[in-house]
C-alpha cells in the first residue's frame, strides 16, 4: 500500500473521496476540512527590508 498526499481543490473531490472510501477504494488517512493559517498571516511582521 503506497500513502498519497493529496490536496483538494473544491467540495466535488471531498463527495468523489467518500464515493471512493465506501467502495473501499481507499482509505483516508487524515481528515481536515479547514485550511491552514494563510502564509500572509503567519510571516506579518517577520520580514523585513534593510
Amino acid at each position: 500500500m503506497e500513502t498519497v498526499l493529496v490536496q483538494i481543490m473544491n467540495d466535488k473531490a471531498y463527495k468523489l473521496l467518500e464515493t471512493l472510501k465506501d467502495l473501499q477504494i481507499l482509505k483516508v488517512v487524515k481528515y481536515s476540512k479547514k485550511p491552514g493559517q494563510k502564509l500572509s498571516e503567519k510571516y506579518t511582521g517577520v520580514f523585513f527590508e534593510r
